[in-house]
């Protein structure tokens, strides 16, 4: 039988866990997906290699996704996140795409009409604080 891990061990283990998951994000987005899927009892069939990891933001360009997670925290604001375009759809080739956290956090699990209402609100709302530059 094996003795038990002493809280070092523990804790060395989580930061080599931490380390694998910021330098392989794809992996770690495959597998977090696979389980989503199954316990959603939705359709995957991804592979790693499906999973492209842009160096920017495709929503919020200037943006670099920031391959970093913190145990405590969870993912940051521009770290990379698995989005599904098709909600209503499973985890399935052609309908992933990542993004960053946040911009997957912002369009949560909207429809795409209700994105672009949401869309036409902000523009009505703060299109006079749009730097028509950038």
């Amino acid at each position: 039988m094996r003795k038990p891990l002493t809280e070092e061990q523990k804790k060395r283990n989580q930061e080599k866990q931490n380390e694998y998951r910021v330098n392989n994000p794809e992996w770690y987005m495959h597998n977090k997906a696979r389980r989503r899927a199954i316990d959603r009892q939705i359709e995957f069939n991804l592979e790693v290699k499906d999973i492209v990891m842009p160096i920017n933001c495709p929503v919020f360009k200037k943006y670099k996704l920031k391959k970093e997670y913190s145990e405590k925290s969870g993912p940051k604001p521009w770290s990379p996140s698995l989005d599904r375009i098709d909600n209503s759809k499973g985890y399935i080739k052609g309908n992933v795409q990542v993004i960053s956290n946040k911009a997957n956090t912002m369009k949560g699990n909207a429809t795409p009409e209700e994105l672009l209402q949401f869309a036409y609100w902000v523009i009505l709302t703060y299109g006079h604080l749009i730097d028509k530059d950038s």
